[in-house]
């Protein structure tokens, strides 16, 4: 929802980076009005039927196959409202332009998001789900999964709007599928009204964004802009000229499983491992007052026999920091990151996790 909204700003930032003057060439698509809203929302809608999840384990150019077939279709749909230079790479990538309506040398704007969403959770089979009108009270979808305002306050904010969810079996995918409606909206507003002057406009849409690898094969060059912008998230008209960066790193690790991070203290006693870790909650993990930063997030271990969360940091200060680090961040009740309800404790963690984990090999020796 808060993305559907940014269309008006988007399409006022592109308004006034055109000039006041009589368009001295015009797209011969034929003129219209175009409800931005109604545009929007019927575009997000179509998109996250179409599952494009990326798939870090995969060497594969995009990463997955289901990305390419998104992208052809995306590729027609440049053509049809009217875009020139639709181009669609062997990687993936779609470019197009808006060609400019005047005289002037203005500089060349780009619009960039991606298409492909988060391997963390399935995108097949999406049902979005409309909550008009808005009340403030907590959203309940199905799976028992429950968008409270209490545990993200910002909901409160939109009372009276719609907001858009998943069911609650899958993601959404308007990370970033949002901003590629919002995109081909705005640019199809402008090809319906070619009295509004403007310079030359370029997007692009990437896949593999959600695992690291959006830009790996984008060719800045080609694509020609001297400024660019990436739709994707922020609060309504905000604008953020600075990017967050990671890296991604894998142990393969020998030895009897589960794996704790510290070995002398963990519950497995003398149990060995061929290797030796220690990163603790400690001045690597960061202080999220600063966010500039850096921090470790640990991740599940998974393999053939079971899943095991690396909680051998589970103890009193880790609690305390965790508590800390929501305050600092706004980020709400610290709980529900570990799918609890009230406060946080590291009993609650425990019997939450043998819950979950029950019948599952060696879970119950952890605790």
């Amino acid at each position: 929802m808060r993305k559907l909204s940014f269309v008006i700003t988007m399409a006022l930032i592109l308004i006034l980076l055109c000039v006041s003057c009589r368009a001295s060439e015009k797209i011969s698509v034929p003129e219209g009005e175009l409800d931005i809203k109604t545009a929007v929302l019927e575009r997000l809608l179509s998109y996250v039927v179409h599952d494009t999840q990326s798939d870090p384990n995969s060497d594969a150019v995009p990463s997955t196959s289901k990305q390419m077939d998104f992208a052809k279709i995306l590729a027609q749909e440049c053509r049809r409202i009217g875009l020139s230079d639709v181009q669609l790479s062997p990687h993936g990538i779609i470019t197009a332009t808006l060609p400019s309506n005047i005289d002037a040398a203005l500089p060349v704007i780009g619009l960039i998001a991606h298409m492909d969403t988060a391997p963390d959770a399935s995108g097949k089979g999406v049902v979005a789900r409309l909550h008009e009108n808005y009340d403030g009270q907590d959203i309940i979808l199905n799976s028992g999964t429950v968008i409270s305002p209490n545990e993200f306050p910002a909901l409160r904010n939109y009372i009276g709007q719609t907001i858009i969810t998943a069911s609650g079996d899958t993601l959404l995918g308007a990370d970033d599928k949002a901003g590629i409606a919002i995109i081909l909206t705005a640019m199809e507003y402008f090809i319906r009204n070619p009295d509004i002057p403007r310079g030359k406009i370029r997007i692009a849409f990437t896949p593999d964004e959600e695992i690291g690898r959006g830009t790996a094969n984008f060719d800045v060059a080609a694509f020609g802009a001297d400024f660019a912008f990436t739709i994707d998230g922020g609060h309504l008209g905000e604008l953020q000229f600075e990017n967050f960066n990671a890296a991604r790193a894998v142990f393969e690790i020998t030895g009897n499983k589960p794996i704790a991070f510290h070995l002398t203290d963990s519950p497995f006693g003398a149990e060995p491992f061929d290797a030796d870790f220690d990163m603790s909650f400690d001045n690597r993990a960061g202080n999220f007052a600063d966010n500039f930063d850096a921090y470790i997030f640990l991740q599940p271990i998974k393999d053939e026999d079971a899943e095991y969360l690396l909680y051998d940091i589970l103890n009193d200060e880790f609690i305390e920091e965790m508590k800390r680090r929501a305050a600092l961040t706004n980020w709400g009740n610290p709980s529900r990151w570990f799918g609890i309800e009230g406060e946080l404790t590291k009993e609650k963690i425990i019997k939450s996790f043998n819950e979950k984990y029950k019948g599952k090999k060696r879970w119950g020796d952890l605790f």
